[in-house]
């Protein structure tokens, strides 16, 4: 395409904007708010060719690697002299708060309005980006691991985040009534109950735990390997595998297809775009 066709069709932009993005400490989600920005900047018509997002973690030089600076800081976890301290470091020019609890927007806005006072500039508040379950899950090979178990999956699939565990019913019990939670979820059941492990393979978990130890019977494994659901064989007991999964929420990796795609609704919903927009002064694509 010739130059100017491609800035007829505004595929061409005189300049690459770079956004820089840091945070006060480690897990306030820089990788989950890069990953989002840039799936949400695309879908609003940039692309490389007019915007750069850079995850860096040493807020005192973060300020060198670009055009603006985003100071990203987990809601709970900077104090206020952090929060303070990196953003006169990287000269931050906006900041976003993730994981913020609900009704807690106001104390965001409150606090970057405080600390630009004191620093004497204008820090933007851009967004409030609430807690989210699927966010916080840890993936089935994080999963696997925690339970010193087996994972039966194909290699995409270990990647992925599961939202709840479900415990299977220990009595008679009519499974697909059991297992009603919305969202995905694995299924922890005992694995002498092939029952309930057939009925959890019926109502589209994203994983089944056969606890207990034992080889998993063919015909479970047979089944879940045609539904694509991934397997974990541990020999924990039920009680010993739901405490150890329990303690991974709120530490999982940003992995997978689905946390990507939770992120830029995040940012899509929570986080003023156009500010941004006017902050990196990007032109909007024709």
């Amino acid at each position: 395409m010739r130059l100017r066709d491609a800035i007829t069709a505004g595929r061409y932009h005189a300049r690459v904007a770079t956004l820089v993005i840091t945070s006060p400490l480690a897990g306030d989600g820089k990788s989950t708010l890069a990953a989002g920005l840039a799936d949400a900047f695309a879908r609003r018509g940039y692309g490389v060719d007019a915007l750069t997002i850079i995850e860096h973690h040493d807020p005192a030089t973060a300020a060198a690697k670009g055009d603006a600076v985003l100071l990203v800081a987990h809601g709970g976890n900077a104090d206020d002299v952090t929060l303070e301290r990196a953003a006169r470091e990287c000269s931050a020019a906006a900041i976003v708060f993730t994981s913020v609890l609900n009704g807690q927007a106001m104390a965001a806005r409150d606090r970057v309005a405080a600390i630009s006072a004191r620093l004497d500039v204008t820090l933007l508040l851009v967004g409030a980006v609430p807690q989210d379950r699927l966010l916080a899950a840890p993936s089935l090979a994080q999963m696997a691991a925690a339970l010193d178990g087996s994972l039966e999956a194909v290699d995409d699939a270990a990647a992925d985040a599961v939202e709840w565990i479900e415990i299977g019913p220990i009595t008679a019990h009519p499974g697909s009534v059991h297992f009603a939670t919305d969202g995905s979820k694995a299924i922890v059941a005992r694995g002498d109950r092939p029952d309930v492990a057939l009925t959890a393979l019926e109502v589209d978990a994203q994983c089944l735990i056969l606890a207990g130890g034992g080889e998993p019977l063919r015909y479970v494994l047979e089944r879940a390997e045609v539904d694509e659901v991934p397997l974990i064989a541990t020999a924990l007991t039920t009680a010993e595998a739901v405490e150890r999964l329990g303690s991974l929420y709120g530490h999982g990796s940003f992995s997978g297809p689905r946390k990507r795609e939770r992120a830029a609704l995040l940012v899509e919903n929570h986080l003023d775009m156009e500010a941004l927009e006017q902050l990196l002064q990007l032109g909007r694509p024709a």
